[in-house]
């Protein structure tokens, strides 16, 4: 910003001011008793949901996951809608195997050719290399049908990750904060009833977020292994 005019930047930028705003930014991050907003209906309502993102009491942190959860949608679909990986597999492996019986023709003739004292028969060699190139093409033309869904599965299974660690936040962060500030919720002074009410709900909500976390984990982990595996299949010069 140095080449800029001292008028033409914002004056939260400007040295003087960079204490003041760096203490605010602490004071808004840290503080629980400027974390408000939801009320005991908002967590009487979430405590009704079963399962998803509605479980989430917290405005803010519900839009932020709705948003994961739709990219999770998009990435899952693109992912389920491509070749399978066995599929995939299968065809790599039978041309690393025509590969494999290529070269070890071409060795064979060179082995023979030594044995003799004499230069391989050149149009067998000819014909041998052209067959190596053909195959190699297809394997270079596999890859690069591969290589956008080994993408898929990676942005899905990172927004997998990203939708539960979102879940983690709620159960490790929010909610206990809810619980050791009821006031944020009820206003000051609050009575045991309602402390006792609001703690109900978050216990429903907690067992409900819990109750989804297998189905978050199995689908992350299967979403990771599947990239994974595409990307080990991608690197494959020799046949399973």
């Amino acid at each position: 910003m140095k080449h800029l005019k001292r008028s033409l930047i914002p004056h939260q930028y400007r040295p003087g001011c960079r204490i003041f705003f760096t203490a605010l930014i602490i004071l808004l991050t840290f503080s629980p008793g400027l974390i408000s907003g939801q009320t005991l209906d908002d967590f009487k309502k979430s405590s009704t949901y079963s399962f998803g993102i509605e479980l989430i009491p917290y405005k803010d942190t519900r839009v932020e996951a709705n948003h994961i959860a739709q990219e999770v949608d998009r990435y899952k679909a693109e992912a389920m809608a491509s070749k399978k990986y066995s599929l995939f597999e299968s065809e790599k492996n039978n041309l690393l195997k025509e590969i494999q019986k290529i070269q070890a023709d071409i060795d064979e003739e060179n082995k023979i050719a030594k044995k003799a004292g004499v230069a391989p028969d050149p149009r067998q060699m000819k014909k041998l290399e052209e067959a190596m190139t053909k195959v190699n093409t297809k394997v270079t033309s596999l890859n690069r049908n591969m290589e956008p869904v080994a993408e898929s599965f990676r942005r899905f299974y990172n927004a997998r990750a990203a939708l539960r660690e979102k879940f983690n936040d709620v159960l490790e962060k929010e909610l206990p904060q809810s619980k050791s500030h009821p006031e944020k919720h009820l206003g000051k002074s609050p009575s045991a009833a309602q402390i006792k009410e609001l703690n109900e709900y978050i216990e429903i909500i907690e067992t409900r977020i819990h109750a989804q976390e297998k189905t978050h984990r199995d689908q992350e982990v299967g979403a990771k292994g599947t990239y994974e595996s595409f990307v080990e299949l991608l690197a494959r010069t020799r046949p399973a």
